[in-house]
């Protein structure tokens, strides 16, 4: 498949994708585990917990499938560009929102 994208740039999204797609993963899964068991739910540390990885699991799996969409598709997605504008403020605002509680 041939990109209109710079050759740096392929291999920055295919990086950050794979970086993404390990981190959604490990995310995810310790978010299951924690929802999973009753005894793991009770303790308040994990409840903060979950709080705080949800923005990481939102942002993994958004960064995930928009840099996947930046490969599949031949020149890229405009729609790709909006969903990042709107991710990074998310991200940041939810961890500045679970840093001050």
């Amino acid at each position: 498949m041939t990109h209109n994208f710079d050759k740096t740039l392929l291999i920055q999204i295919y990086i950050w994708m794979t970086c993404n797609g390990i981190s959604m993963v490990a995310v995810w899964a310790l978010l299951i585990a924690i929802f999973r068991s009753p005894k793991v739910q009770t303790s308040p540390f994990n409840l903060y917990l979950v709080f705080c990885l949800v923005p990481d699991a939102v942002i993994d799996l958004t960064g995930f499938v928009a840099n996947l969409t930046n490969v599949i598709t031949d020149a890229g997605s405009p729609n790709v560009c909006k969903l990042f504008g709107w991710n990074d403020p998310y991200w940041w605002c939810a961890h500045l929102w679970m840093s001050f509680s």
